[in-house]
């Protein structure tokens, strides 16, 4: 309905009416006006019934509706009041108008207290210049203005709060109210700084790690690394931060290394990985423990990593593969230099192996004549050089000069003629045959019979380089140096095949007669009816293992096809006949001690300051052959010994021997004679470098029992030596005792003066 129009209808019916009251003159037209008048008002009246009728629907929508927005109003004021959050209206400066209980009960106060109060008064004095600037900051923007602040409850503790505020605006856009929010952040502020602490002491522990210790984000960047990576690494902190963890790793290692990053699960978090570093300071290896640090949601957070420097390590490792890799070959290169025993076929193979390894243009072998001349027996040479093969070189000076210090192993290695401040003859000398670098290695060879002497200087072996200067590596020198070992060794063998070839005959003949002798041995012990229980009884296996091992080795020199097979089964025939002589003869003697029946002269007087030291001359030299040492402590004014001669040197001799097979090379050994005069008793103590194991110390003096391992020369014996000590100090009415400890081993016999 139009409330204007129908207005305008009602105030036109009031004039009308007016006018007609006016005239009231009863006439027809007047009649006719009220007619119309009456038409119009009857129809205005409809309108306004159905006016009311809308106006009451009207109103009763508008009441529905104010009790919503009342509804809303409650909800929001609960909301209000109830929220876990504090919140304020406050006018354009911060005067409070409104406050929740949250708000109140935070700032220790009721609600009431702080409508009309400004906010400020609850900010901390520090702050609250940065509070009007948000103010001012708020009424120029549209944003949220958010900041954490320390308010001051009343009658309380300070509370760390997080403001966030927004301005409320009219319709023109002017800022007229400000709604804040206030949440109480105390207990995160405190949690942040117990993390903070926390972060601090482990920083600390790991800035004091030795190791390199770093953090990374998924993508690689680092977000920490501690003071011995950035050492390691060469660069500041602030350098290294924001820099990728790969950035040193070299690109032919990213691979491995990122595929050992993608292993990485919540359920198998840790991974080691070694690879390269390359640094300002060279290429260096690390080996790393990484962790990968994961979320609640099991996502990828960050990596944390622990390495160290293994680079020694490794270098180690190398430098153990090249020398078994060198040894291999060197291996390889023997076995084909030994497959013949021919001397020609070990020299010609020998040049050509060398050549091929060391890569060079002539490898020679220089064989020295009585008279220190030399010829090239043999030659490898290259397409291009110039041949040495059957030259003789015939020089006074190179003999005085060089050969003494070849016979020492002097290895010479030249790297360039005229650099290495040779004599100008020589240097022409190696010129003539193009050489500019040279490598020469002596053939040494020890004579079978004198292994204690100096061994001969057979050769030379040399490699020359022709092209250019040559720098010769180490391991290309200690290679030569053992090949030629190894050569030296091969024309002794094959020298020794001749030998024994054209001996066989005369050994077995030797062998034979050997054998009979023996036969011939044991025909007498079997006639020594005397001692044959005992002998059945303790000795049947001593005495059949040295014929049992020369009857193998006989057989074996038969059908042995090597010279150094031959010799070696040679030698064991020698060794077990004299071990079989010696057992025999010790048998004999202890069997005549135990039955009484060996002669002892009790009543000989003995001179120790002169006849001991012709017992102990044969011992010097060989002391000296075992490069040992043998000491004697005779001290003056001695008395004279009253006992036998025969017994007591052969006392002494035994336990000399023994020492001199048990003490190894630089050891040494004292015989030291004291005396005690009441009671009259002469004692001889024999010490030497040599422990004897303790469970064997209670075995030493049984009858065939030797320490194992304990002989260093491999002399051998029979086992009996102690035995006959102790029977024979026994029959000189004396006592014998044994001490071995801190690695030395001491017999002290005392005997009645």
């Amino acid at each position: 309905m139009n409330v204007d129009r129908f207005a305008k209808q009602i105030e036109a019916m009031r004039w009308r009416v007016n006018g007609l009251q006016k005239r009231n003159d009863n006439s027809p037209l007047q009649e006719e006006m009220l007619a119309e008048v009456f038409e119009e008002l009857e129809s205005s009246i409809e309108e306004l019934d159905a006016t009311e009728e809308e106006l009451r629907q009207q109103n009763e929508t508008l009441e529905a509706a104010r009790e919503a927005v009342e509804a809303e109003c409650q909800r929001y004021q609960e909301l209000f009041e109830f929220a876990p959050d504090g919140y304020l209206m406050t006018d354009t400066v911060g005067t409070i108008w409104k406050a929740n209980s949250t708000v109140a009960k935070l700032l220790n106060v009721s609600q009431r207290f702080l409508v009309d109060k400004p906010l400020i008064i609850f900010v901390d004095d520090d702050a609250r210049l940065n509070f009007h600037a948000k103010l001012m900051q708020l009424q120029k923007t549209e944003q949220l203005q958010e900041w954490e602040v320390r308010l001051l409850p009343r009658q309380s503790e300070f509370v760390d709060a997080a403001l966030t505020m927004a301005a409320v605006r009219d319709q023109q856009g002017e800022m007229i109210a400000i709604r804040i929010c206030v949440r109480d952040i105390t207990g995160r502020k405190r949690l942040e700084a117990k993390l903070r602490q926390s972060e601090e002491r482990y920083r600390a522990i790991v800035e004091a790690q030795t190791e390199l210790v770093c953090r990374f984000l998924p993508d690689k960047t680092l977000t920490f690394v501690n003071h011995a990576y950035c050492r390691y690494i060469g660069k500041w902190r602030e350098e290294l931060l924001g820099d990728s963890f790969m950035s040193i790793i070299p690109d032919e290692d990213q691979e491995e290394v990122e595929n050992d990053f993608a292993s990485l699960s919540w359920e198998n978090p840790v991974v080691s990985n070694e690879h390269r570093v390359v640094l300002p300071s060279g290429e260096r290896w690390l080996l790393w423990s990484v962790r990968a640090i994961f979320d609640e949601q099991r996502c990828l957070v960050e990596y944390q990593s622990v390495g160290q420097d293994i680079t020694q390590r490794k270098q180690a490792e190398v430098a153990l593969q090249q020398q078994i890799e060198r040894a291999n070959l060197l291996g390889m290169m023997c076995d084909r230099i030994r497959q013949s025993l021919n001397t020609a076929e070990i020299l010609n193979t020998t040049v050509a192996e060398v050549r091929q390894f060391l890569a060079c243009d002539r490898v020679v072998i220089y064989r020295f004549q009585p008279d220190w001349s030399g010829v090239v027996i043999v030659e490898s040479l290259s397409s291009q050089g110039t041949s040495m093969l059957n030259i003789t070189i015939q020089n006074s000076y190179f003999e005085e000069t060089y050969v003494p210090r070849y016979q020492q192993g002097y290895i010479s290695a030249i790297n360039d003629i005229h650099t290495a401040g040779l004599e100008e003859c020589d240097i022409n000398r190696l010129a003539e045959f193009q050489i500019t670098a040279n490598l020469v290695v002596p053939i040494l060879q020890k004579k079978i019979q004198e292994l204690e002497s100096s061994p001969d200087l057979w050769g030379l072996l040399i490699a020359h380089h022709c092209a250019a200067p040559r720098q010769w590596q180490p391991f290309e020198i200690d290679l030569l140096s053992s090949l030629a070992t190894q050569v030296a060794i091969a024309i002794q063998q094959a020298h020794l095949y001749q030998q024994l070839c054209t001996i066989n005959t005369a050994l077995e003949s030797q062998v034979q007669e050997r054998t009979t002798e023996l036969q011939q041995k044991v025909r007498e012990l079997q006639e020594l009816n005397i001692l044959k229980d005992d002998f059945l009884s303790t000795v049947s296996h001593e005495l059949r293992t040295p014929l049992s091992n020369m009857k193998m080795a006989i057989q074996m020199l038969k059908t042995a096809s090597s010279p150094e097979r031959q010799q070696r089964y040679l030698e064991i025939c020698q060794a077990e006949c004299n071990r079989e002589a010696e057992l025999i003869n010790d048998l004999l003697d202890l069997q005549r001690l135990q039955a009484q029946f060996y002669p002892v002269l009790l009543s000989e007087t003995v001179d120790l300051q002169h006849w001991l030291p012709t017992i102990v001359e044969p011992f010097h030299s060989r002391v000296q052959a075992c490069q040992q040492t043998l000491q004697v402590d005779i001290p003056p004014n001695l008395p004279l010994l009253i006992s036998d001669r025969a017994g007591l040197a052969r006392i002494l001799v035994e336990l000399l021997n023994n020492a001199c097979k048990y003490t190894p090379a630089g050891g040494q050994i004292i015989l030291c004679v004291y005396h005690h005069p009441e009671p009259p008793i002469m004692g001889f103590t024999i010490r030497n470098q040599a422990e004897i194991p303790e469970a064997a110390l209670s075995r030493i003096f049984e009858k065939f029992y030797r320490v194992p391992n304990g002989d260093p020369w491999k002399q051998g014996g029979t086992g009996l030596g102690l035995a006959l000590v102790q029977k024979l100090v026994e029959h000189l009415q004396g006592t014998i005792q044994l001490e071995s400890t801190d690695g030395w081993t001491s017999f002290t016999i005392e005997l009645p003066s």
